[in-house]
């Protein structure tokens, strides 16, 4: 009878360095080698982490991607492409504010609905500048 792999969490802290490489591509490159289910960011802990959802085999695959990256300058997005302030992947129905913020239409929708709740009022969610289209 064969034992079936266990899947757990494992957690990879980042220093300023790894962080910078996972927010310039380096994220979606784990995504993409291990799989989207996989891979998820911790932005708002300290340290910040990367949370990855499996067996040992794949907690070791992304030690692996990790340890022979490249320096964050080198990763990134193709040409042409617009990542989303807010979710970190390429926009869909990208809209871009004055301050030069790329979001997908649906993540501004959500962040604007939250700001107001949130007494943010109509400020750019990186900046704190007020929203011009």
């Amino acid at each position: 009878m064969l034992k079936a792999e266990e899947y757990e969490e494992f957690f990879i802290e980042l220093d300023a360095k790894a962080f910078l490489w996972a927010c310039r591509g380096g994220l979606k490159k784990l995504a993409r080698e291990l799989g989207f289910d996989k891979v998820d960011f911790d932005p708002i802990s300290t340290p910040k982490r990367i949370i990855i959802t499996g067996t040992a085999k794949v907690y070791e695959a992304a030690m692996a991607i990790m340890e022979s990256r490249t320096h964050p300058e080198s990763q990134g997005s193709s040409p042409g492409t617009q990542d989303c302030s807010v979710c970190w992947t390429e926009a869909e129905n990208p809209i871009r504010t004055q301050c030069n913020h790329v979001y997908c239409l649906d993540c501004f929708e959500n962040m604007c609905t939250s700001a107001t709740t949130q007494g943010y009022g109509d400020q750019d969610y990186m900046c704190r500048r007020f929203w011009q289209l």
